[in-house]
């Protein structure tokens, strides 16, 4: 709605000044500048009514048009870019997709919780993730196989309790956790790392559901 109540605000101030025009008479000979405020700039526009009015103001029209024109096109891109860099600023985001666009740092992010917003690794970038690639992959749970923190039969595998929050803050290290991702991030696609050794080996599984819960 804001683009709508812009353009009838600038014809509006466009009419005001055309109507001046009309009321300077038809056969008048005098020259004279009609400033017009738009912004923090002002416009001059030099009426010589040597002609017949009608053709003065069709000048003074036609000006008129082109700058307000130029005015709404700059406003509007403003607006855009206000809204494209307000959309990671100051809104709530669920996944790290969500914050691709705007930024493609391999780090912890403010990712929107069902209590809260809580810092989440994000991996970025295609680099480390071999096969996965980048464009912003939300991380869920890191588990060390050597210890018994996620056994198969662990209650962890099927409740909503997060394990050592820290831990999902860093990258891809040994920390082990489970997040709020785990039972709050909807996804298309589940990139999956092991690691044997100094091996590291990423696979993708394309599967759609609400969460891993």
């Amino acid at each position: 709605m804001r683009p709508i109540v812009v353009r009838l605000v600038l014809l509006t101030i466009l009419s005001a000044i055309v109507s001046m025009a009309v009321d300077g008479g038809n056969t008048s000979t005098v020259s004279k500048e009609i400033p017009a405020k738009l912004d923090d700039k002002t416009i001059i526009c030099n009426v010589v009514q040597d002609s017949p009015s009608q053709e003065a103001i069709k000048s003074l029209e036609a000006n008129l048009v082109a700058t307000l024109e130029e005015k709404f096109e700059q406003l509007m891109e403003t607006i855009t870019n206000k809204t494209s860099r307000g959309k990671s600023a100051g809104h709530s985001f669920a996944f790290c997709k969500q914050f691709y666009k705007n930024h493609k740092g391999n780090k912890a992010y403010l990712l929107q919780m069902d209590y809260g917003k809580l810092p989440v690794y994000c991996h970025m970038t295609s680099s480390g993730l071999g096969a996965c690639g980048g464009g912003g992959w939300t991380l869920v749970m890191k588990i060390d196989g050597t210890k018994p923190t996620f056994h198969y039969d662990s209650k962890l595998w099927s409740n909503k309790a997060d394990f050592n929050l820290p831990g999902g803050k860093t990258g891809l290290d040994h920390h082990e956790t489970k997040l709020p991702t785990y039972w709050n991030t909807r996804f298309s696609k589940i990139c999956l790392g092991m690691r044997i050794g100094h091996q590291i080996r990423f696979i993708v599984i394309n599967k759609h559901a609400n969460s891993l819960y």
